[in-house]
């Protein structure tokens, strides 16, 4: 049972590989490329994804990476721990803009209303909870988790798509500007002192 496990798991890895690497080179997503780059055929493809944009969002797991521990290592200050998650999820968004707007387009798409899409972006949610664990138990739950909630609004890749639209695509710019809404909202929840 475990090896065709492990073989269901290798094949749909290498169905959302092929997604992601048309959508990086600007591709069209149909069942059929996916299965002539990914080497299997398209009723296997069909078997896991029925549907383009069901696709497009299963490849999108390609880009929630875990936060390295490193990243925090040795940041003690509330803001430049979040800072930090900010900027690794913007450098990675940044690096995969043109898969991020198919993940976008296909997210607002009529058919995923009508399945049950998974949450994307876990690995995220679970760095900003991590980056704001010193504080955690100063906050009532609920507003806990109304901060992680807005942290995670200003990491999107609508906020990446919308710099990149409407400012320009100077990094340092945009760092700044997301350091700046990052310290709003922390200034909001985290009481004085403990803030930086």
């Amino acid at each position: 049972m475990a090896i065709r496990s492990n073989q269901k798991q290798r094949t749909e890895e290498a169905i959302t590989s092929a997604a992601w690497d048309l959508m990086a080179e600007g591709g069209e997503i149909s069942l059929a490329l996916v299965a002539d780059r990914a080497k299997v055929s398209r009723a296997t493809v069909y078997r896991y994804y029925s549907d383009p944009v069901l696709l497009t969002l299963g490849a999108a797991s390609k880009l929630d990476p875990p936060l390295c521990e490193e990243s925090l290592e040795g940041l003690t200050s509330i803001q430049s721990r979040v800072r930090a998650v900010a900027r690794f999820y913007f450098e990675i968004s940044h690096k995969h803009v043109a898969q991020l707007r198919s993940i976008l387009a296909a997210s607002m798409h009529p058919s995923v209303e009508e399945c049950n899409a998974t949450q994307r972006c876990p690995q995220r949610l679970a760095a900003i909870h991590e980056a704001l664990k010193p504080v955690c138990i100063l906050l009532d739950p609920v507003e806990f988790d109304a901060l992680v909630n807005r942290i995670a609004m200003i990491t999107g890749m609508e906020q990446l798509i919308l710099f990149d639209d409407v400012f320009g695509k100077n990094l340092e710019v945009g760092y700044q500007l997301q350091e700046g809404l990052i310290d709003a909202v922390l200034a909001k929840y985290i009481p004085d002192g403990v803030f930086n």
